[in-house]
């Protein structure tokens, strides 16, 4: 007997900041991101809370309370995450936005939802891949499922090819099929000796198959970043 496919989706991370001082208007997490999800929005929790119709979605929250935020499909998948990441001196609340969306090798839709969300925001960093579902889309890493229980493993900070913390001065996760990177990302990555194919001008990189071929192939030393593969970190 042949074992099932797994099957593939699209998944975006994107880095914003946002005001501690200011409020956190929600809609647009209903108006704009969901309808890049797949499935239809069911229900959302707040900070690991319970799980409330999608119409309850709150209109605006201080940033400082909304430390998680999951919304699920009908079906009971999950559809978006955005959790905060950590809090910069000047007071600016770090946050982490993963959307889950249906497998398109082009990326049209990602690299539309980029977009709206760096005229909206301050994005400082973001990417999309393919993920098989057997891989959660917020670590990137295997879901172990045991006879009685499923085990998530968390994301180490070795993943990442600069720290996290870089990420305002250029620091980049890994290469990308789609990437979004600040000024700087290209500096700091030849300063590491790592070649890049020849870009244009703009924050949205978004590099074919070959490309990725070719960038695993001529830096071997980082050839675990270039992470163009259906297989997570």
């Amino acid at each position: 007997m042949f074992a099932k496919k797994k099957a593939v989706r699209n998944i975006t991370k994107l880095y914003f900041f946002t005001d501690e001082e200011k409020g956190f208007d929600l809609p647009w997490v209903r108006e704009h991101i969901l309808r890049y999800c797949s499935g239809l929005p069911s229900k959302f929790s707040v900070n690991f809370g319970e799980n409330k119709d999608i119409s309850k979605l709150p209109v605006r929250m201080h940033p400082s309370e909304l430390e998680y935020l999951d919304v699920t499909s009908s079906e009971g998948n999950m559809m978006l995450v955005l959790s905060q990441v950590f809090v910069k001196p000047d007071k600016r609340l770090m946050h982490e936005c993963t959307v889950i969306s249906e497998f398109d090798h082009t990326f049209c839709h990602e690299k539309e939802l980029i977009t709206w969300l760096d005229d909206h925001f301050e994005l400082i960093y973001g990417y999309s891949r393919t993920l098989r579902e057997d891989y959660h889309p917020t670590s990137e890493t295997k879901i172990k499922k045991g006879l009685f229980s499923t085990e998530l493993r968390a994301e180490k900070l070795s993943v990442w090819m600069f720290s996290p913390y870089e990420m305002s001065a250029g620091g980049v996760k890994g290469i990308y099929p789609v990437n979004y990177w600040a000024e700087g990302a290209l500096k700091k990555l030849k300063e590491l000796g790592f070649d890049v194919p020849h870009v244009e001008f703009g924050n949205i990189f978004h590099f074919s198959d070959a490309e990725g071929e070719e960038m695993r192939r001529s830096n071997p030393k980082y050839k675990d970043f270039v992470r163009f593969g259906e297989l997570g970190t």
